[in-house]
């Protein structure tokens, strides 16, 4: 027989408001409910990490994308340079890599970027041909995608810089939510 108020027994069940509770249910449903618990957990912290690694290649991509534009930009711009100096452009078919790379350039970069293109598209434009055709006396008065390269450094730099702490940002406010949310 048991006194009211002392502990059960192994084995024998303990009646709590009229509901048999034997010690193994209980044990069972601790390990069930730490399962569950660590589960959720391992869920969260996977998923967490996967959106971290999916952004970080997203960014890594766009800088990717931005650098060789940029590039082909550059290298297009200063092959049309060249033949501008040495031949009259009179074929506009000439110049459709160039306008396509504007064209490509206006759908990412930032509108400053834009704008020096052009620029220098319009200096290409208005480039003479030297009165000595084998350009061994000519010298440029200035580097014509100097600009622009330097702007598009900038860019490259702000870019991956603003998106690092976007990152960093992400990856401490759901520990801060956290901190903010628990009672005290």
């Amino acid at each position: 027989m048991q006194w009211p108020g002392e502990p059960p027994t192994i084995g024998v069940q303990w009646e709590q408001s009229g509901v048999p509770m034997d010690g193994a249910i209980i044990s069972a449903l601790a390990a069930l409910g730490g399962s569950a618990v660590g589960a959720v957990a391992s869920f969260a912290s996977t998923w967490l990490s996967q959106t971290a690694q999916d952004r970080a290649a997203q960014i890594a991509k766009s800088v990717n994308r931005r650098e060789q534009i940029y590039g082909d930009f550059i290298e297009e711009v200063s092959r049309v340079y060249a033949e501008a100096l040495t031949h009259p452009i009179e074929e506009p078919l000439k110049l459709v890599r160039l306008y396509a790379l504007v064209g490509k350039l206006r759908l990412f970069a930032p509108p400053h970027i834009v704008s020096q293109a052009e620029a220098v598209m319009h200096r290409i434009m208005e480039t003479k041909r030297p009165p000595h055709d084998d350009l061994k006396d000519f010298q440029p008065t200035d580097d014509i995608v100097l600009h622009f390269s330097e702007l598009c450094r900038e860019d490259l730099h702000r870019y991956a810089r603003r998106t690092a702490m976007d990152l960093l940002r992400r990856r401490h406010e759901p520990a801060q939510r956290g901190v903010a949310a628990s009672p005290r």
